[in-house]
């Protein structure tokens, strides 16, 4: 299939919001004014009446929003043969 011209030769910006999550987004916002899907969660999340199964799942999810999942770093030396690492406790004077 050919590819249709934009008039934009890089294509869509990273982040950029499609027209089809646009239009869902309006809708949704239309039909349900008051309603946001993180706070349903929240709310699924702290009913008693959830199991605990449905209860970690919503809190899980929502809290990927609050919290974004940190990377793994690797460490190298500048001609990488490797670090070294010295731990000092805080809570002791040195001698």
């Amino acid at each position: 299939m050919p590819k249709i011209p934009t008039g934009n030769p890089n294509g869509r910006p990273k982040g950029a919001e499609g027209a089809s999550r646009r239009e869902l987004r309006h809708l949704l916002n239309e039909w349900y004014p008051d309603w946001h899907p993180a706070l349903q969660l929240a709310t699924l999340a702290q009913d008693p009446e959830s199991s605990k199964e449905l209860q970690a799942s919503c809190a899980k999810e929502v809290l990927q929003y609050i919290c974004p999942k940190l990377r793994s770093i690797d460490h190298t030396s500048e001609d990488g043969s490797g670090l070294q690492i010295t731990i000092v406790d805080a809570t002791k004077r040195p001698e």
